[in-house]
């Protein structure tokens, strides 16, 4: 298995922070009446 790395945020997709972010505001609202995510960061990445 190839994993990249990448120090650099800017050169990492940006889709799967964005489907987080918006996933976690809809929680929110479902459950408080708000969403106040403003970015959701990947620390670690696995994939099996």
């Amino acid at each position: 298995m190839r994993q990249q790395k990448s120090s650099d945020p800017e050169t990492k997709p940006k889709k799967p922070q964005h489907d987080l972010t918006a996933a976690i505001n809809d929680i929110l609202r479902q459950k408080e009446g708000f969403g106040g995510v403003d970015d959701a960061y990947f620390s670690n990445l696995v994939i099996p």
